[in-house]
């Protein structure tokens, strides 16, 4: 006896892989076959169907997308081996029946991620090395993912842009999107409230910056995290840099060092040079003094001497 079976779709025929058919005779509890669909196989059932004999056949496993059949199939077999069932039939290259065991794929509907349950998301970024705040500021990038079902039933992929929105463009955004350091640019961090919920995942796009050597090894560019409902997951990257010319570095050193050393010191203005000057125009002005009280003093002895002698002439004329 023969009864081939194949697995398909009810939409669109073709073959649907991953269904599991149990084939029992009619009131019993042990299966007398089973068979898992492969596209490209069939299976015949018939060796283990014995004529005058009714069967069931019961789909245990469905396909991945699919709804189950809810209903029994039942299979009689006459005594001469003809073969009564609902199942639809088609022909195999050789004219031969094979029957047809539909199966209705799931409808998915879609929803908006925006209006579904949400929680939040932190990113920390930690740099390593000696680059500078401006450095990682202007060259590093990053890019938010996570995938979502779209009208028609399929994953797609939507980025978070800098304000916490999925969009469907890819996005990319910097350290100068509202992240905030508080140690001088080390460890950087940004919070995204109110994120749907679903798995995202962080990548760095851009990490290279002039004068200095990623260091992959000691790195982490790419990080995933769940968001679940009224909770906060974390996406955390760490970024380590070397001098591409370590010599640079002490050379630097080195000239700013020998720069300090030779600057001459600034010219003071001291206060034993300000007292110094006092000093010297006060004993100027102390010479002068002197010098006037002698000339005073002559003039009057002369004016004393004058006067006796014009006493002395007086007198003797009086004679």
């Amino acid at each position: 006896m023969v009864f081939n079976v194949n697995k398909v779709d009810a939409g669109n025929g073709e073959e649907v892989e991953g269904a599991t058919l149990e084939l029992k005779e009619k009131g019993g509890t042990e299966a007398v076959d089973s068979w898992t669909s492969k596209k490209g196989e069939i299976h015949d059932f018939g060796p283990k169907m014995e004529a005058g004999k009714t069967y069931i056949l019961s789909e245990t496993v469905a396909p991945e997308g699919y709804e189950a059949i809810k209903t029994d199939i039942e299979i009689s077999v006459a005594a001469d081996g003809t073969i009564t069932t609902s199942l639809k039939k088609s022909k195999d290259a050789q004219g031969n029946d094979i029957y047809l065991v539909e199966d209705t794929a799931k409808k998915v509907e879609p929803t908006n991620p925006e209006d579904g349950p949400k929680g939040s998301l932190d990113v920390t970024t930690v740099i390593r090395g000696d680059v500078t705040k401006d450095d990682v500021e202007k060259t590093l990038k990053f890019e938010v993912t996570t995938v979502v079902t779209d009208k028609d039933g399929k994953e797609v992929t939507k980025w978070l842009d800098k304000d916490g929105k999925l969009v469907d463009e890819k996005t990319e955004f910097t350290l100068k999107d509202g992240f905030v350091t508080n140690d001088g640019g080390k460890t950087y961090t940004k919070h995204f409230g109110e994120v749907p919920i679903g798995k995202y995942t962080i990548k760095e796009t851009e990490t290279n910056i002039d004068g200095f050597e990623f260091q992959d090894g000691n790195s982490v560019i790419i990080s995933d995290a769940e968001v679940v409902e009224n909770e906060t997951a974390h996406l955390n990257l760490e970024d380590e840099y070397a001098r591409t010319n370590p010599d640079e570095e002490a050379s630097e050193q080195t000239e700013d060092q020998s720069a300090a050393q030779t600057t001459e010191p600034p010219t003071k203005t001291s206060k034993d040079s300000q007292s110094k000057e006092k000093s010297d125009r006060s004993v100027g002005t102390g010479d002068d003094a002197s010098l006037g009280m002698m000339i005073a003093l002559m003039l009057a002895s002369l004016t004393g001497i004058v006067g006796v002698a014009i006493h002395s002439r007086r007198r003797r004329d009086a004679r």
